[in-house]
């Protein structure tokens, strides 16, 4: 099998450098003492998953180092096991679908205020978005809404903003730092560590005041009442209930905006897709007996082909989380012993002809009424692949975010791209204005 030595982790071009090297085959990528399966095709996910998925393992830190593992390390997305069970125990309430449904007269009310907010700017009732930036800390707030309930304020949200910042801080020097691997570096008092325990505390000291308030007040917070698995339980530890919570809101904030973006600029490129979409949108809405949860549940609306188009073509992470195999197996032709660490290849997956036909990296909604679910079973990263694709925490919030923040959107703007090169997730970094929203 060939191997591809990479000095940094997981490079952002290391899907071309891949392909280059092994086709469509699985290849080897070594990093320093790591070594990690790449696999990018149905058939090689299905192999992976095959007999053995629920006794996986995962690698210590994910092979991102000491430092990694205080950082992120302790996060349910990190463990598996019983470990993983007991944390998903606590946190599962807040986010299962009732619970998240509960919120949305409360998350209409917070997407209409950033969208007017949106549209103060405008002339004329024209105003020209980077869409990726405008949109980028919406799904943060409306989470903190839910999960902080009464004790979320303004000022809890400018909080959560400068730790965002801090997060984001942290993870380009865990991902760039050149001893991540050394158990010896990771205890110096260098600037990543440094940067890193900043967070640290910040993120506690701002929990432990928020809950402490909560409880004194007798406040409604979904959070308080996880927190509860570390002081009464003791079935889960402070860190990992701070771990955890970092992940649901810190890890996801450029996913979330990846997704809004996705629609956005793609809606704004497809006018007649778009016109579509805001037809059925009044026409549900005008139904005597309209609900809004069936409509955010039903898998035969354009809605939710959308939704699903976005999030395939703007995967979560490039790489999924590494897992390790439980037993020896054969993936993609190739011998595969027990506790080989292996990670997916996201986008590749998703845009794969073998499962989404030639125009894979296009957006094409009604793909979904083509392409059957049990293809989609092992072709498809969403909230994860195979045996993994239910797991996902947030994939209830996430999804009643995203369809109501669409609705919201094509409700009350027409959309036109401005972005005439074909390079428009470059420029929308830049923050260039990259669709024009109209005021119906």
């Amino acid at each position: 099998m060939k191997v591809l030595e990479i000095k940094d982790l997981r490079l952002k071009l290391l899907r071309r450098s891949g392909r280059e090297l092994a086709g469509d085959n699985p290849y080897v990528i070594r990093c320093g003492p790591y070594e990690e399966l790449v696999i990018s095709q149905p058939d090689q996910i299905h192999d992976f998953y095959q007999g053995d998925y629920k006794r996986h393992g995962k690698p210590q830190n994910f092979n991102f180092g000491e430092l990694f593992g205080r950082f992120m390390g302790t996060a349910v997305g990190l463990r598996y096991g019983e470990d993983w069970r007991k944390i998903r125990k606590h946190f599962d309430p807040p986010f299962a679908f009732h619970a998240v449904a509960q919120r949305t007269p409360r998350f209409q009310r917070e997407i209409g205020l950033w969208i007017r907010e949106l549209a103060q700017d405008s002339k004329e009732g024209v105003s020209d978005v980077a869409v990726g930036e405008s949109f980028r800390f919406l799904v943060l707030r409306l989470l903190a809404v839910h999960l902080y309930q009464d004790a979320f304020d303004d000022r809890l949200y400018w909080q959560l903003l400068e730790l965002s910042e801090s997060h984001d801080h942290v993870v380009h020097a865990l991902m760039t730092c050149k001893g991540h691997d050394s158990k010896i570096w990771s205890k110096f008092p260098t600037s990543t560590r440094r940067l890193l325990d900043r967070f640290l505390n910040g993120w506690k000291d701002l929990n432990r005041e928020v809950i402490g308030n909560a409880r004194e007040g007798k406040w409604e917070c979904p959070l308080e009442i996880t927190a509860r698995g570390f002081v009464e339980s003791d079935d889960m530890t402070e860190e990992e209930f701070l771990s955890t919570l970092g992940e649901i809101l810190f890890a996801n904030v450029d996913v979330s905006a990846s997704v809004l973006s996705t629609t956005f600029r793609n809606l704004a490129k497809n006018t007649k897709i778009q016109d579509e979409l805001r037809a059925e949108i009044t026409q549900c809405k005008s139904d005597a007996d309209f609900d809004m949860s069936k409509y955010l549940t039903n898998s035969k609306t354009l809605l939710h082909r959308v939704t699903m188009e976005s999030m395939r073509l703007a995967p979560a992470f490039w790489f999924s989380m590494p897992e390790t195999t439980a037993e020896d197996k054969t993936i993609g032709g190739f011998a595969i012993p027990a506790n080989t660490t292996v990670i997916i290849d996201n986008q590749r997956l998703n845009e794969g002809s073998v499962t989404w036909g030639s125009d894979g990296d296009q957006f094409r909604p009604d793909r979904f009424l083509e392409v059957s679910p049990q293809a989609q079973r092992c072709g498809f990263m969403r909230f994860g692949t195979g045996a993994a694709s239910g797991r996902c925490l947030g994939k209830n919030a996430a999804d009643v975010v995203f369809k109501l923040t669409t609705i919201a959107v094509v409700e009350r703007f027409q959309m036109e791209t401005l972005i005439h090169d074909g390079n428009d997730k470059a420029q929308s970094k830049r923050g260039v204005p990259d669709v024009r929203f109209i005021e119906n």
